[in-house]
């Protein structure tokens, strides 16, 4: 990872398949202190661990940690290690919830497909809640239904026609 950058979590896919994704990562170039975009996480909360389940390598173990995000931000992702020792903090970083939006799940990466599995994991990926062409938008609220300042019949027919001719 390059001087300053860091990841937001760890990538995943299936291990039948050659790499064909990647890592997103970024670095805080805000000189605003009061505008930091991002932060180190608290402190991690294990999400899952493989030490319940018999593997075929019975050293093999794998333990998937959620980042706890300071006040105004939020974790991108999951850290993974093969170690019930957390990951240092300052790997990672959280992002301020301004400007992040809801994710969710998208295609299977890995597991049985099922509420839960042989392992008790499934392993999706992620996409945006809302997305598309179609920007949304917005109405005006009715909170007084006071008609008076509504145009009357006159006026809309001299709008029409003005605008029409």
């Amino acid at each position: 990872m390059p001087t300053g950058f860091f990841m937001f979590g760890y990538y995943s896919q299936p291990n039948s398949k050659p790499l064909f994704g990647w890592v997103l990562a970024a670095k805080d170039d805000n000189s605003d202190p009061s505008r930091v975009v991002l932060k180190m996480p608290l402190d991690y909360t294990l999400v899952w661990s493989s030490e319940s389940i018999k593997t075929k390598d019975g050293n093999a173990k794998g333990y998937i940690w959620l980042p706890i995000p300071p006040q105004g931000y939020r974790a991108m992702g999951h850290v993974v290690t093969n170690s019930s020792e957390k990951l240092s903090i300052d790997k990672i970083r959280c992002v301020r919830s301004d400007l992040t939006e809801a994710c969710e799940r998208d295609a299977l990466i890995w597991g049985a497909n099922k509420d839960t599995n042989t392992f008790g994991i499934n392993i999706y990926g992620m996409r945006p809640a809302i997305r598309g062409t179609h920007i949304p938008l917005s109405c005006l609220k009715n909170i007084n239904s006071n008609f008076s300042l509504m145009p009357n019949t006159k006026q809309i027919e001299a709008l029409i026609q003005t605008h029409l001719h």
